[in-house]
């Protein structure tokens, strides 16, 4: 059993949420083009809109209907030097399917994008790909007796329409939904580094209404959240004729294709760092994707966001050795509180360690790494709304990452259900610092096994020694590594070494403790 846990949500105005959480393409010029096409927006809704809380939920997708032709009569409005990105679809028991986690959901309509920048390999035709919808549409008709707090059901259909969209389609940096509950309309951003939801305004609120969409229908696909860093392809394997989807990066200017996922955190939430781990082949360019004739073997790439402003692990492990090149130079006296109770075999091995540089075996080989997008930072005016899900929900689902306890309990965090009885400025939510993420791609010449994975006792010891070896090197120049789990040791075809997909997790000791200090939390897990 797992817990889909609500994100960081911030509500504030429409017009703040339009300016700062899209491109806003649309001037007051072009909007009011806009009005005139739609001034019969009331007049075009079902005459029994008004009669919808008595009817049965199953007419929400008739009472909705004509919301598609507003929507696409704002897409059809002629505007210089902008064009449509997306059209509205809509239809009964539509699906979403993703490619990534084999999973789909219901949907109650999208803003699908006009030209997709990648063939899909399904053929069902009910089934749209998560890679086309750029906006989730969710509908609910107002509460009845018979359909106790459907709007708060209708909320959380929308956050796992934005986690299923997100973690299935490795592009996405963030997405959009719009849900419409009665006659109430919000407008919904999610990223990973927070979720922002507008105040609610009526649909019948005609300039509100078209602005709303316009700013999404005219954003260009990459504003809609699609990362020009990172393609999709679609090839067929030469031997087994099977169609396989890849993903190319696009990385310090060169280009890795997947081959095989190692790692893909199947957590439920929407922010954090969302880390995925691939067997990647060098390319030649996006069109191009055969590997390179003299690429190196199968390398290994990691896709996370961290905190904007972060060290890159290459500017950190240039760090690292810097420290431990001028440690070698003056290697701790034997009476170095440092090596208290440190055997002396332990200390000529670390000394000769240190002199030749074989310390840098104890650490993954970065081939290249870059910083990619960064998730938009908070809007003016929009305060924390933890109200919004007041119930955790949750999914019947065993634990399936490798080396896991299926028999764990989720962590205190994922339990704490907002006290709505609590002044909000008391709540320690609006204290947090909702700072941006941006994406950070590093590449690794080795391809290693974590220590769960091992199947050789000789191996998974020796994997713990050097990785207490390298701790403790860590430890003489002051650097502090805080995680621990089975991921951190792994091992590889001639040496142990430790990820530097941990480092992150690493600082130098300020003892002075002047200046900020790293905020990642203890015993954090990717």
């Amino acid at each position: 059993m797992e817990i889909m846990v609500p994100p960081d949500i911030l509500q504030g105005p429409v017009a703040s949420w339009s300016q700062h959480y899209t491109s806003n393409r649309v001037g007051k010029k072009e909007a009011g083009g806009l009005y005139d096409q739609d001034a019969g927006m009331t007049a075009s809704t079902p005459a029994h809109w008004q009669g919808r809380a008595t009817r049965s939920i199953s007419a929400e997708s008739e009472i909705f209907r004509p919301l598609g032709a507003i929507v696409n009569a704002i897409a059809d409005v002629p505007l210089p030097n902008i064009s449509p990105s997306c059209r509205y679809h809509w239809g009964e028991a539509l699906h979403t399917q993703s490619e990534v986690s084999e999973a789909r959901h219901n949907i109650d309509g999208g803003l699908r994008l006009v030209e997709t920048s990648s063939p899909s390999d399904h053929k069902k035709a009910r089934n749209w790909q998560t890679l086309d919808i750029a906006v989730n549409f969710a509908f609910q008709c107002e509460d009845t007796p018979d359909t106790p707090d459907t709007v708060s059901d209708n909320r959380w259909r929308t956050l796992y329409s934005a986690y299923h969209t997100l973690r299935g389609d490795c592009r996405r940096k963030h997405t959009y939904s719009i849900t419409i509950e009665d006659d109430r309309v919000a407008l919904w951003y999610f990223s990973r580094s927070h979720s922002a939801k507008s105040t609610d305004f009526n649909f019948f609120d005609v300039r509100a209404v078209v602005e709303a969409l316009a700013s999404l229908i005219f954003s260009t696909v990459e504003d809609l959240g699609y990362d020009t860093d990172v393609r999709r392809v679609v090839e067929k394997d030469a031997r087994t004729e099977e169609v396989r989807i890849h993903y190319v990066y696009r990385v310090e200017g060169r280009f890795f294709k997947t081959v095989k996922c190692r790692d893909d955190h199947d957590d439920l939430r929407i922010s954090g760092r969302a880390t995925r781990v691939w067997e990647v082949v060098e390319a030649p360019s996006f069109d191009e994707t055969r590997a390179l004739s003299d690429a190196r073997r199968t390398m290994v790439l990691r896709d996370v966001w961290l905190e904007d402003g972060s060290e890159t692990e290459r500017e950190i492990q240039t760090k690292i050795f810097q420290r431990c090149d001028e440690l070698a130079k003056a290697f701790p006296a034997d009476d170095d509180p440092r090596l208290h109770e440190v055997d002396e075999e332990t200390r000529e091995l670390l000394r000769r360690r240190l002199l030749d540089g074989s310390y840098k075996d104890l650490f993954l080989t970065i081939s290249a790494d870059s910083r990619g997008a960064t998730s938009k930072s908070c809007a003016e005016g929009f305060t924390a709304a933890p109200e919004l899900f007041a119930d955790l929900v949750d999914i019947n689902r065993e634990a399936t990452r490798p080396g896991s306890d299926t028999k764990r309990t989720p962590s205190p965090h994922a339990l704490s259900t907002p006290d709505v009885s609590i002044p909000r400025a008391q709540r320690a939510d609006d204290f947090r610092d909702y700072r941006p993420r941006q994406r950070n791609f590093v590449v690794y010449e080795e391809v290693c096994s974590a220590l769960h994975e091992l199947d050789d006792l000789h191996v998974a010891v020796q994997a713990l020694l050097d990785a207490l070896l390298a701790l403790q090197i860590l430890f003489l120049i002051s650097w502090i590594h805080r995680d621990r789990n089975s991921t951190c040791p792994w091992a590889g075809a001639l040496q142990v070494r430790i990820p530097n997909r941990e480092l992150p997790f690493s600082w130098r000791l300020n003892f002075s403790l002047e200046g900020p200090f790293t905020s990642y939390p203890a015993l954090a897990r990717d």
